[in-house]
């Protein structure tokens, strides 16, 4: 039988919040039902689940944005979110593949740089072969017939 993992010692961090964002969190905290410590370490768990490599290529894409690069995520995260909520207002269930990025891996689940490097493989081949199939048609002046899995790529501005 497998030994329970020893429970990491807590320390204390202390930091100084603008009132109306210290309000805020106070506030999101009570609506998700979790003290303010536990809603701070959520929020943290989310940053740090992010690949770095994820962070560079985001802070590269704004630096004319002169946006913060959590701002740039977060609006990200919520086009999907509205992508996947409509089609799923609109054909009842979500998109083929919306679930794919909850990958295991030898009875692991796939998370930070090896989710992202995984997705990556697979959108490269999968937006590859929709480019090509995209340039044979306009120089063949043929009609294309999508699959279900190119139309969501198109649709959701992949």
């Amino acid at each position: 039988m497998a030994r329970p993992k020893p429970r990491e010692k807590n320390v204390q961090v202390g930091f100084r919040l603008p009132a109306k964002k210290k309000a805020l969190i106070e506030k999101r905290a009570r609506w998700e039902g979790v003290s303010v410590q536990k809603y701070i370490e959520d929020c943290l768990d989310l940053r740090l689940g992010l690949p770095a490599s994820m962070l560079e290529e985001t802070r590269k894409a704004t630096r004319g944005m002169q946006l913060p690069v959590t701002t740039v995520l977060a609006n990200m995260i919520i086009k999907q979110s509205s992508f996947n909520q409509t089609w799923r207002k609109v054909f009842g269930r979500m998109p083929p593949g919306a679930m794919k990025e909850f990958k295991l891996e030898n009875g692991r689940l796939l998370t930070g740089d090896d989710l992202l490097a995984r997705l990556n493989v697979e959108h490269e081949k999968e937006i590859t072969k929709l480019k090509n199939k995209l340039a044979s048609a306009a120089m063949g002046n043929k009609k294309v017939t999508m699959t279900a899995s190119e139309d969501e790529m198109l649709a959701s501005g992949l």
